[in-house]
């Protein structure tokens, strides 16, 4: 806090009471426009930090559900990739013992 001094005139004129009381009065006001500025500088601060978060959670969520696409295609791609390795597997075991019998005929 800074210190207030009052000129001697007017010190003499008011008197030590009342130059006491007006360096009291000063010094409530100056405490008083601290604490308004902090007040005003809380509101912006906390003002600010919600536009944040909520641009925050905008940008999240988005990510999120880009990030829910591509599981989604990977999941396709493996359930495509599974039914073709079962096609595969199925056929195999069907020919394969065609091609046996096949093979068993050809060198009798």
């Amino acid at each position: 806090m800074a210190i207030i001094s009052v000129p001697k005139p007017l010190r003499d004129k008011l008197g030590e009471e009342a130059t006491d009381s007006l360096i009291e009065l000063l010094k409530e006001n100056e405490e008083g426009q601290k604490n308004h500025l902090f007040d005003i500088v809380e509101e912006r601060f906390e003002r600010r930090l919600l536009e944040t978060e909520s641009r925050l959670k905008v940008e999240m969520h988005s990510g999120f559900l880009e990030v829910h696409k591509q599981f989604s295609e990977v999941h396709k791609s493996i359930a495509n990739q599974t039914k073709w390795i079962l096609a595969a597997i199925l056929a195999g075991a069907v020919i394969y013992p065609l091609a046996v019998k096949l093979v068993d005929r050809l060198f009798q």
